[in-house]
């Protein structure tokens, strides 16, 4: 985001329009922790990186523990990417992460094997698993 100013108006324009805006892979590259205060974001997405280790690894645990404690109180829906393990699911639960995404919900499938997946599962939050 070069000029946050302009980026802000645009998702204003978009989210009147009913598009929900998410921040892609936070914690990596170009994104910020500032972003989630400045930007009008409906979600977050955790980068798999902070995911993958974090059941093995405590400063991995406590940087995705404080993302999703941080994005709550801003009205902001979470979402961890890389969920592999069943340790991951305990953790992301307990400190009230919104929805997962990885190969311990489901590994890539075609379009009509998700069909049938989605119309199983009634939901692919959190709450579920």
């Amino acid at each position: 985001i070069h000029d946050i100013n302009k980026a802000i108006a645009v998702m204003r324009t978009l989210q009147t329009m009913g598009v929900l805006t998410a921040l892609d892979d936070f914690g990596t590259g170009y994104s910020s922790f500032s972003y989630i205060t400045q930007l009008p974001l409906n979600k977050l997405k955790i980068d798999q990186s902070f995911i993958k280790e974090m059941h093995l690894d405590e400063k991995l645990k406590n940087v995705t523990e404080t993302m999703i404690t941080m994005a709550k109180p801003l009205g902001i829906h979470v979402i961890a990417e890389g969920v592999e393990e069943a340790q991951h699911l305990t953790m992301l639960k307990q400190w009230g992460c919104d929805q997962a995404q990885g190969y311990k919900i489901a590994k890539p499938m075609p379009y009509n094997d998700l069909i049938q997946w989605i119309n199983k599962k009634d939901s692919v939050s959190l709450q579920k698993y």
